[in-house]
């Protein structure tokens, strides 16, 4: 049975609406949301919270990572550390908007949301209904695509697959998505950013 629905504007999310679904995300439920790119499967950064539900729902291989959303660039210094001057320039060209950064995490991440290598991949998307869910929630949310690994992203609340549906505890439904395309990655962990997966944002080297 595929989890309940909450249609929200996404042009002009109702209050009342993201208050819901942020209430589950505090709760630590595992909820679909729309992006400016795809469909995600989003889950609270929370210090509380177990990654490891979220990759199973997406039948996720335990070694990869869930990138995060964030709701400023405020937020990408608060979250990092020892960001490289180039970071701060791509973020604020290209957010909020298609780019994830991999930068190096701060104190203020989560632990279980840092890789092994002490990196985690941010990213402020141009996408209403997200940025108010983590204004609500008052924290960045751990998102992937809301997909079942190997399967196509859905760009619509249409194409969510139903087994993973099934999986979540709530699901936002916020019409049709124009971006389609997963967001670019790029390392910036080191004096130089390299390009880790093109994407949504071309970005000039």
């Amino acid at each position: 049975m595929s989890a309940p629905t909450l249609r929200i504007n996404p042009v002009s999310p109702e209050p009342e609406l993201i208050k819901q679904a942020a209430e589950a995300l505090t709760l630590g439920q595992i909820v679909v949301i729309p992006t400016d790119t795809v469909y995600g499967i989003a889950q609270l950064a929370s210090p509380t919270a177990d990654p490891e539900e979220l990759k199973k729902i997406k039948e996720r291989p335990g070694e990869k990572n869930i990138p995060l959303l964030v709701a400023s660039l405020a937020d990408l210094e608060h979250y990092s550390t020892e960001l490289p001057a180039y970071a701060k320039e791509l973020a604020a060209q290209h957010w909020p908007g298609g780019l994830t950064l991999v930068v190096r995490a701060s104190k203020a991440m989560p632990p279980q949301f840092i890789g092994e290598d002490g990196s985690v991949a941010l990213r402020m998307p141009a996408c209403n209904i997200a940025l108010a869910l983590m204004e609500a929630a008052e924290a960045p949310l751990a998102c992937s695509s809301a997909n079942i690994s190997g399967k196509p992203p859905a760009t619509a609340f249409a194409e969510l697959d139903p087994l993973l549906a099934e999986r979540v505890s709530l699901i936002v439904d916020g019409g049709g998505l124009s971006g389609g395309v997963p967001s670019t990655v790029i390392c910036c962990l080191n004096k130089q950013p390299k390009l880790l997966r093109p994407g949504a944002v071309r970005v000039k080297s």
